[in-house]
């Protein structure tokens, strides 16, 4: 099920509209200003789309902390699309206002205002609304789109959303916490489109599109057909991300760069006459090995973290072990040593503690002991 590179370039005949920049929305559904949310433990109050499928409010991650967040509704796990705060979770009786001035401000039940919604101008929202697309938006009296979601994602791409230049998904930490986690998506200026760890050790990509040499203008799309592309500005194809056939209206749909480092596209049937279990189900992911792709030269760092062993499991994620002596940081953070640090140089007396011990079927990318 890996992605080969080759797959890449495959030519497939897609028409690409831009997207709207008008809120599609029942007025039955419109959210009027001076509404508000309160977070609780039963999370009974949220607003949601038309159809049901997504819904904007608070969700629980701990005991007391919630995130202000976009997820599945219909879905039994409520998979998370969005969220506003993910580093920051508010406690109880936190509450999100969509002010009278047009203001979208998230509250902290005790220290205030913590994040806020920039629409281009505030003065003229007339009315929020919760889009069957899992766009959040706040728009005008006639329904022009001044704010969404959509142009601030987090780690998720949705049908219809564009993923402009120096825009970035970011990871989460592991799948049950929602933090910035280590792993970067963005679509450089230059229109190359590439994943990389977000800071030290390596800045460098891993895995990377190689649009670069494209006219500029390149922006990545997530069409309503469920195929990734690359788009000129013009709305024309250049080429696909991802070579799929048409699932419009058959299956839940979201692009997501995941806690592991690997951006996968997932399908979720929406039918019980589907072949397909109930559950998300990878459709393409890159890079196709990332034990072997993510790893920083001379450091012995990589996909699961520092001193550890990354081994690729038959559905495309690693699974993170440790050599013997050292124990597991939980996750992808590494392993620590079991031992106190030695000292191997002609003065010290323990010189002669150390060992070798076989490890069969093992490589450190560049860190080999000739280098």
């Amino acid at each position: 099920m890996a992605l080969t590179s080759s797959l890449l370039f495959t030519i497939i005949i897609i028409i690409a509209f831009p997207v709207s920049t008008t809120a599609q929305q029942s007025s039955n559904r419109n959210i009027t200003l001076g509404s508000s949310i309160v977070a609780n433990a039963d999370a009974s109050h949220t607003w949601t789309s038309p159809s049901g499928e997504f819904a904007f409010g608070f969700r629980q991650v701990a005991p007391g902390a919630f995130l202000l967040a976009i997820w599945f509704d219909q879905l039994p796990d409520k998979t998370l699309v969005w969220s506003a705060n993910r580093d920051a979770p508010v406690p109880t009786g936190s509450t999100v206002q969509l002010s009278t001035d047009g203001s979208l401000v998230l509250i902290h039940q005790r220290s205030g205002g913590i994040w806020r919604a920039d629409p281009s101008q505030p003065a003229r929202v007339a009315y929020a609304a919760m889009l069957d697309t899992g766009n959040f938006v706040l728009a005008t009296n006639i329904s022009s789109i001044l704010w969404g979601s959509f142009d601030q994602p987090t780690d998720t791409l949705l049908p219809t959303q564009l993923l402009n230049r120096d825009v970035a998904l970011v990871s989460t930490v592991s799948e049950t916490n929602y933090s910035t986690g280590k792993f970067r998506m963005r679509l450089q200026t230059d229109g190359n489109l590439v994943l990389n760890t977000v800071a030290f050790p390596s800045p460098d990509p891993y895995w990377s599109s190689q649009t670069q040499t494209l006219e500029s203008g390149v922006r990545l799309l997530f069409n309503q057909s469920g195929s990734i592309i690359f788009i000129r500005q013009n709305g024309t194809l250049i080429r696909p991300l991802f070579n799929n056939s048409d699932l419009v209206g058959q299956f839940h749909q979201r692009l997501t760069l995941e806690y592991d480092g690997v951006l996968r596209r997932y399908v979720y049937p929406k039918s019980a006459n589907s072949s397909m279990a109930f559950a998300w189900t990878a459709r393409g992911f890159v890079p196709s090995n990332i034990c072997h792709d993510v790893r920083e030269a001379h450091t012995g760092g990589g996909a699961c973290g520092f001193n550890s062993i990354c081994k690729m499991e038959a559905d495309g994620r690693p699974s993170c072990g440790c050599p013997p002596g050292y124990s597991s940081r939980g996750g992808l953070a590494g392993c620590a040593p079991n031992f106190a640090p030695h000292r191997c140089d002609q003065q010290s007396e323990d010189a002669q503690d150390f060992i070798f011990e076989d490890i069969y079927n093992i490589d450190w990318p560049e860190v080999d002991i000739e280098v």
